[in-house]
């Protein structure tokens, strides 16, 4: 992870994942305000086919997982994308719910493997 002035960024945050096989990431805990959390995705090739999907809960554990984040669906489709790549930031986040966590769902027949990097920016 590195320290770039304030922000947390962690390039290798998940790396060479399966696109085959579905993934949820760890929970962040907005208990603690963050003004952003940022993800990049890169996907191998055209061959990764799937949807990430962002979900907050208010409650926490037992969480209530809903897939609409600041009264919107978040969520980034790869074969909708020009490139292998894609960015979705969500700022201020921590006004709204307590706890978010992004899951992959891959699409039948989806091969090859993708990284995600993350960047947390404090108050």
């Amino acid at each position: 992870m590195s320290d770039c002035g304030g922000a947390i960024t962690n390039p290798i945050y998940l790396v060479d994942h399966d696109s085959s096989t579905p993934y949820t990431s760890p929970i962040i805990d907005l208990r603690k305000p963050l003004a952003s959390i940022c993800y990049q995705m890169k996907w191998s090739s055209s061959n990764v086919i799937g949807k990430f999907v962002w979900e907050a809960s208010i409650f926490p554990d037992p969480y209530c997982w809903e897939q609409l984040v600041s009264c919107e669906a978040v969520e980034l489709i790869t074969k909708d994308q020009e490139t292998l790549s894609g960015i979705v930031s969500l700022p201020n986040i921590w006004l709204t719910v307590g706890f978010v966590r992004f899951r992959w769902v891959p699409d039948v027949g989806s091969t090859g493997t993708f990284n995600v990097a993350i960047r947390l920016v404090p108050i």
